[in-house]
């Protein structure tokens, strides 16, 4: 695969200290070549000031994990390859170029209807305002000038399945990524079974 277009339209970081000796720490053979190629040119960068983030062989077994036990039904099926600064993962089927954003705020998933070179060298490129909600991004930089390290990044306080605004820069807060994954876990596990209209007063996390 080729991803000079990506490249020359995105700015790229020096790799994350906290995940370069990870890089090589489980085998390859877990991951088909694709992923295998992404995660030795990208794995642990950060593009754009935190716009978008590549995993690293590790992060990537450590993450599909907790997205597969919020999204049960792709278990053993996908790997995490990518997250942007809202926490949502990318995650690629196995044995199929079917690519999908998994956003816990929402309480969904959504198919990429490209495949891996193209998200990088089109979607990331041509549409990367739209897929990556630049805008939004670069406004609550300009108000809160947030720094996303690797393992953080920008939720929401109120979840959109909860009825969260995502229009109003007051539902943003810096988090950790994996805290604000649990967290939205749990809330989404409480109220994923109620009717659509169902009133909900209060709910307590244990």
């Amino acid at each position: 695969m080729n991803f000079s277009t990506f490249l020359s339209a995105n700015e790229k970081t020096a790799v994350d200290l906290a995940y370069k000796d990870t890089l090589k720490a489980k085998s390859v053979d877990v991951f088909e070549e694709d992923l295998t190629q992404v995660f030795h040119l990208f794995g642990g960068h950060t593009f754009d000031g935190g716009t978008l983030r590549i995993h690293s062989f590790w992060s990537s077994l450590f993450w599909t994990k907790i997205c597969t036990n919020f999204f049960p039904n792709y278990e053993n099926k996908i790997h995490c390859f990518a997250f942007d600064w809202m926490g949502r993962q990318y995650a690629k089927m196995n044995s199929e170029d079917l690519l999908f954003m998994l956003d816990p705020a929402t309480g969904q998933t959504f198919e990429l209807e490209v495949s891996l070179e193209a998200f990088f060298n089109e979607d990331l490129v041509e549409y990367k305002a739209a897929t990556l909600a630049t805008a939004d991004f670069n406004e609550l930089q300009h108000i809160h000038h947030f720094s996303l390290p690797f393992p953080m990044c920008i939720s929401f306080v109120k979840p959109l399945f909860l009825g969260g605004d995502d229009k109003d820069i007051d539902n943003y807060q810096l988090a950790d990524m994996e805290a604000s994954w649990e967290l939205d876990y749990q809330l989404f596990c409480k109220i994923k079974d109620l009717p659509a209209n169902q009133l909900i007063d209060n709910l307590k996390i244990g």
